[in-house]
């Protein structure tokens, strides 16, 4: 699904080996942060696009053996995309990931989730025991579902409606993780592509990727499309020598509308695509912008309305952790970053929520 992000268009987070081709949707991340910071997330492992229509999240509050809420989707869902409901009250992090904000994220760690195929009246995944009530939570490897952040395992190509099973399915990451939200993608690269995505800076487009445990690569084809499905390429880049690297590649001839991007990675004798990511170049410009957006030490928040002088402006983490805040006395603002750590940030002011990379 389509993601509505301001210069911030996708992240991924992939971890890769063995592969197995799953056919129904399941969950592949669960959110259980602090206060409001809630969602859950959806992925297709399947080779078709599915109508969201015939599916149905429920959630269980408090051992009730029958829903407490329903949230019936809407739109499709395509091979390798995920579908993101996040909690209306949650930092931007989660918001600007998700593809709709609901109720059904009003859960806490004692709460069942499950996920049903209208057409079949067939559960596919679940998340805890639908009727039992635990207590605190559900216990999951050093975790559980409250105040974690529960990531799908990428060996895993299906749901289960045994929690015996599913409780020793997911990656447990620490509350208010959100650097895996928005993206899930099962093993099926020779390698590690920690991240890979798409940052419009003005009438240009930047992509970045980095992989880890590179070995064996002998390039990498940048591939773009205007419908999603016919690509061609528009770069070839070599592969570097370390095992762990970040290229990058600016597209400066930037189409009206949807765009789409995939890589092609080389092997010797073998070739593998990534998932494809997609950017909304027709996007309304904002009155405050911020640029670069892939930056070392400095950003610029520059605006047309004067109006913005004295607001604050803060600078938020992935994970949702305030790490920066300055009033804005003057336009352009020059912002210092090299006191931050490599990854990606969100800079909120009162009416706007943009994004930026720290290299």
């Amino acid at each position: 699904m389509k993601k509505n992000l301001l210069l911030f268009i996708l992240s991924s987070a992939f971890y890769f080996s063995a592969f197995s081709q799953g056919t129904e949707l399941f969950f592949s991340e669960y959110l259980e942060g602090a206060s409001n910071n809630k969602a859950i997330e959806i992925y297709n492992p399947s080779n078709t696009t599915k109508n969201l229509t015939d599916y149905v999240i429920y959630r269980y509050n408090n051992g009730s053996p029958t829903p407490t809420d329903s949230l019936f989707m809407q739109g499709t869902l395509a091979p390798g995309e995920v579908y993101v409901a996040g909690n209306p009250s949650a930092i931007a992090a989660i918001t600007s990931f998700s593809d709709t904000l609901h109720t059904i994220t009003f859960f806490n760690g004692d709460d069942a989730m499950s996920l049903k195929k209208i057409s079949t009246g067939q559960v596919l995944d679940i998340v805890g025991i639908i009727g039992n009530d635990p207590g605190v939570n559900w216990v999951v490897g050093t975790g559980g579902t409250s105040e974690f952040t529960l990531v799908r395992k990428a060996t895993i190509s299906g749901g289960t409606t045994n929690w015996a099973v599913s409780a020793t399915e997911w990656d447990v990451y620490p509350q208010n993780t959100t650097t895996y939200l928005g993206n899930h993608v099962m093993n099926t690269l020779p390698l590690k592509l920690t991240s890979f995505i798409g940052l419009i800076q003005r009438n240009k487009i930047a992509l970045q990727w980095k992989v880890e445990e590179q070995e064996g690569i002998m390039s990498y084809d940048v591939e773009k499309s205007i419908n999603g499905t016919n690509f061609q390429t528009l770069t070839t880049i070599p592969s570097q020598a370390a095992r762990s690297f970040t290229y990058q590649y600016i597209d400066a001839n930037v189409n009206s509308g949807t765009v789409y991007y995939r890589l092609k990675i080389n092997e010797r004798q073998h070739s593998t695509y990534s998932r494809i990511i997609h950017i909304n170049t027709n996007r309304k410009q904002e009155a405050i912008t911020i640029y670069p957006t892939l930056a070392n030490n400095v950003i610029y928040l520059q605006s047309t309305e004067s109006s913005i002088l004295k607001q604050r402006v803060q600078i938020y983490s992935s994970n949702g952790i305030l790490v920066k805040s300055v009033i804005i006395n003057q336009l352009p603002l020059k912002i210092e970053i090299n006191d931050l750590s490599t990854g990606q940030y969100f800079l909120k002011t009162t009416n706007t929520t943009q994004s930026f990379i720290k290299q």
